[in-house]
C-alpha cells in the first residue's frame, strides 16, 4: 500500500496452478488500480473529490482497464478532452496561473470538459472491490514486514 514501505515491490498472491496470463494480466491492472485508489483516500481526507474524475492517456483508452478504475474508485471516470499532451497542458496551466496570466483554472476546465463518454461504476463491483482492498492492504502490511534490500548492482566499467 501507499505507506507500507518504500521498498515493497509488485507481487502476485493466491497463485494457483490454473492461474493464466489474462488473470496475471487482469491482477497487474488491479494492483495498479489499488494503489492509485490509497492514493485518492489519502488525497480525498485533504480535501473533497468530485463524484467525477477526469481520465486521459494511454490507459484510458482500454475500456477493461477504466471499468477496473470506476469501480476500485467507485467514481464515475469522465474522458478529458485533453486527449494528447495533457500533462504539459497542466504544467502551463499552473505556470499562466503562477504568473498571474490566468486568475483561475476555468480554461483547462473547460478544455476536460469537452469530453467523448463517461465510464460509471457497478455498486456491486465496488463492493466486491471495496473487499479486495482490504486484502490488498493487508497483504502490503505483511510483505512490507519481510521486504529486503536488493543486492547492489555489480560496478559497470562503462
Amino acid at each position: 500500500g501507499v505507506d507500507a514501505s518504500p521498498r515493497l515491490r509488485g507481487g502476485f498472491s493466491n497463485l494457483t496452478l490454473g492461474t493464466t496470463r489474462e488473470d496475471l494480466a487482469r491482477a497487474t491492472l488491479e494492483g495498479v488500480a489499488m494503489e492509485l485508489s490509497l492514493a485518492l483516500d489519502a488525497l480525498s481526507a485533504r480535501l473533497p473529490l468530485a463524484d467525477t474524475l477526469p481520465v486521459m492517456g494511454g490507459g484510458a483508452k482500454s475500456l477493461l482497464w477504466l471499468d477496473i478504475y470506476a469501480n476500485v474508485f467507485g467514481k464515475k471516470l469522465r474522458h478529458s478532452g485533453l486527449a494528447r499532451n495533457a500533462s504539459a497542458l497542466g504544467a502551463a496551466a499552473l505556470a499562466f496561473h503562477g504568473t498571474g496570466l490566468w486568475k483561475d483554472y476555468g480554461k483547462i476546465k473547460e478544455a476536460h470538459r469537452r469530453q467523448a463518454a463517461v465510464t460509471a461504476f457497478d455498486a456491486d463491483k465496488q463492493a466486491l472491490y471495496q473487499q479486495v482492498k482490504k486484502q490488498f492492504n493487508r497483504i502490503c502490511r505483511e510483505q512490507a514486514g519481510i521486504v529486503t534490500e536488493p543486492p547492489a548492482a555489480p560496478a559497470s566499467n562503462f
